[in-house]
């Protein structure tokens, strides 16, 4: 009784950090915490993993709180150049298109693949780079963006698919030559691919792209270049 007593009380206090931290992005450690707690130390040992991977680990593919501290060690360290920006550096903030160095986010950080990183007025900030907004500020109050809505729909219905195919070859465009496998997951080159916008009316999530590969019209994240569906 006393050990199931002591594995509820831990699970409220789980629940309570989650729901206060989750703008600070601290969720996704605690799947990986509460996995390794389990193996460790059976079920309460997966519930305090859960509570401590919940402090370290981030969410939405932003810096979970126990990396913030290294990430800005390590950005001082590369002596990034600060651009000057005249207004306050905050989450949402669209930065201009020019005039600004992004960075890659080494891996061991975790960030989502396609954020890039730069330097705002003193200020470590995540960006996404196909957008020039400012995603996480990683300053002395961490602000993270919240995860955004997900789309109705991101890929073409079966229906609307044959429809989708004609549109497309009557604009008679190229095909690139993939000499691999093609199929949803697929990592296009980063060069010699071109990106078309899809059309309103087909009801793709509007960050996507369509290309041809192999004479075959595929819906793509240009972000990342993940192939997202492969219209057969």
């Amino acid at each position: 009784m006393l050990n199931y007593n002591f594995k509820l009380s831990t699970l409220a206090i789980l629940l309570s950090l989650s729901a206060g931290a989750y703008a600070q992005g601290v969720v996704n450690g605690a799947t990986q915490g509460a996995q390794q707690g389990s193996d460790n130390g059976g079920p309460v040992g997966g519930v305090v993993g859960g509570v401590v991977g919940g402090v370290t680990g981030g969410i939405n593919g932003l810096l979970g709180i126990g990396e913030r501290k290294h990430f800005r060690e390590y950005v001082v360290e590369e002596h990034v150049p600060s651009y000057h920006y005249e207004g306050d550096v905050s989450v949402g903030v669209v930065l201009p298109p020019e005039g600004v160095q992004y960075r890659d986010v080494p891996a061991q950080y975790h960030v989502r693949h396609g954020y890039r990183y730069t330097v705002v007025n003193d200020e470590p900030v995540l960006v996404d780079p196909s957008t020039h907004r400012i995603v996480q500020v990683i300053g002395e109050g961490d602000e993270v963006a919240a995860p955004p809505a997900p789309a109705a729909r991101i890929v073409i219905s079966r229906e609307v698919a044959p429809r989708f195919r004609t549109y497309v070859e009557s604009e008679g465009l190229p095909s690139y030559h993939y000499d691999r496998d093609l199929r949803p997951g697929v990592i296009l080159p980063d060069q010699g691919v071109t990106y078309y916008e899809v059309p309103s009316e087909y009801g793709v999530n509007r960050e996507y792209r369509y290309a041809i590969i192999n004479d075959e019209p595929v819906i793509v994240d240009p972000v990342t270049r993940r192939v997202i569906e492969v219209i057969e």
